[in-house]
């Protein structure tokens, strides 16, 4: 293979090669806070379900894997149906408009789920809330693709994907508070309206900017940088791309991995600690938003602000902090929901939090970097379709499966089988007598703490791929161009 004349400058800082880094315009860093707005926005939207699943199952008489379906496969299925469509209209027209329909869709939607009166009401409204994700992460990960240059970008990512984290910690903190004192419904017309008027203040300042090349290697082969083609080449190349290519494939199978076995806390972490400890919603709210959600928040900047960092170096860096984010947060979280008292729990949940949302940014970037320009939301869109429905689609799903399963077996082996079907359906509520709904309590808390531990622990398998990943990119064209 021969070596680009871009090499020499590789392994070495930019300004060691004659030029500092380029610098985004002041008026970008103004949409990307617009950007991170709307995504805090959908993330408000989309975790309302984990603040709010014990009322919604006492009131609706649901099982857990009916919480898992809310939070999974309902709110997953339309990113199925229209993500990669979304996705080519965003790299072929204009992303802000978009962006800006999705975001009233999923704005009305959210409200809507405050008048549900059943289970299949309810799971109809999260799949318009579905559209979020669907219309918002593709289009705005191009737009910062494009608003940003390479040596800008992972830093530009990561305080976006901090909408993630800090829309969960006013979800969970302030949906808390209004479910205490209001009730579950209430929560829904307060965090879901506003996005309506958001939609209108985005559509008027944001601007479509010019597609630009940033990120892709010079020198590149054909596969990696193809000429002659055009915004209507058939979706199947930058798919074919990204499944051949041993780097691309083990990063987005390692994303995925790593979403499935941590997406049941985001369902279930407030359940167990309701059921477990018998903390108010807002304690609830306020102890998950600070540990899990604040957490996560510096775990994403920190892991994009480190690549930018690092990766000059060595390119390698990108997977490899990936994997040591995924293996510390992992092995915390198993920590984390042995312990036996709720201030445990808070104190091990901020360390594993801390360490275990640094990998996203990262293979982000990498991803954008070795793709096209014009395949950039199309990247976006299959990782998201990947992690959505793979991951947070069946992930909590199977996780409320195995839940209910252990509990029907705990329940049986002591002798209480004839409340399994109460305890499963609505919990403790529905079981008048004191010596049955204690069993059912401890039965439950216990498959809640066996399936943490155990999704925690088989959560080192992605570790595998982000290492192998990294082991490809020694070969990739990318490694070897500044």
């Amino acid at each position: 293979m021969n070596i680009h004349p871009g090499r020499a400058c590789a392994n070495r800082a930019p300004a060691a090669c004659g030029s500092g880094p380029p610098v985004a315009p002041r008026r970008h860093w103004l949409y990307l806070a617009i950007l991170l707005l709307i995504y805090l926005t959908s993330s408000m939207d989309r975790m309302l379900v984990s603040i709010a699943g014990e009322p919604i199952k006492r009131e609706l008489g649901l099982a857990d894997w009916q919480l898992g379906v809310l939070n999974g496969i309902a709110f997953s299925v339309l990113y199925v149906g229209l993500g990669l469509p979304l996705a080519r209209l965003a790299d072929r027209g204009n992303r802000v408009t978009i962006i800006a329909i999705c975001l009233a869709a999923w704005s009305a939607m959210t409200a809507l789920c405050g008048l549900a009166l059943n289970f299949v009401q309810l799971a109809l409204c999260r799949m318009g809330v579905g559209i979020g994700e669907a219309g918002c992460v593709p289009a705005s990960h191009s737009l910062i693709s494009d608003y940003f240059p390479s040596s800008r970008r992972t830093t530009a990512l990561a305080l976006f994907g901090l909408g993630l984290p800090l829309g969960g910690l006013i979800s969970m903190s302030l949906g808390g508070l209004v479910i205490d004192r209001f009730g579950w419904r209430s929560v829904f017309f307060l965090l879901g309206l506003p996005g309506l008027l958001l939609a209108v203040i985005a559509r008027a300042i944001l601007k479509e900017p010019t597609r630009s090349g940033h990120g892709v290697p010079d020198g590149a082969p054909a596969w990696d940088n193809p000429g002659g083609t055009t915004d209507r080449e058939p979706l199947r190349i930058p798919l074919l791309y990204l499944a051949r290519s041993s780097m691309a494939r083990n990063t987005l199978i390692g994303m995925t991995l790593a979403t499935f076995f941590s997406s049941p806390s985001a369902s279930f972490l407030a359940p167990y600690m309701a059921r477990s400890f018998g903390l108010s919603y807002a304690a609830i709210g306020a102890m998950l938003g600070i540990a899990v959600m604040g957490g996560m928040a510096i775990s994403t900047f920190w892991g994009g602000l480190a690549a930018d960092r690092l990766a000059p170096r060595d390119r390698r860096w990108y997977l490899w902090l990936a994997a040591g984010s995924q293996l510390c947060g992992t092995l915390l979280f198993a920590l984390a929901v042995a312990q036996p008292a709720p201030q445990g729990l808070f104190a091990v949940l901020i360390l594993s939090s801390l360490f275990g949302a640094a990998f996203t940014t990262p293979c982000y970037a990498l991803l954008y970097a070795i793709v096209r320009p014009q395949w950039r939301a199309t990247t976006a869109a299959t990782c998201g379709i990947l992690t959505s429905l793979v991951a947070l689609g069946l992930g909590p799903v199977i996780f409320g499966l195995l839940v209910d399963v252990l509990t029907a077996m705990d329940l049986g082996r002591s002798g209480f089988a004839i409340v399994a079907g109460a305890c499963i359906h609505g919990g403790t509520g529905m079981i008048p007598d004191a010596a049955q709904a204690a069993a059912c309590a401890h039965a439950n808390v216990s498959a809640l703490r066996i399936a943490f531990i155990g999704f925690a622990l088989a959560g080192v398998w992605p570790v595998l791929h982000f290492l192998m990943a990294a082991r490809a990119l020694r070969r990739h064209p990318y490694f070897m161009v500044a």
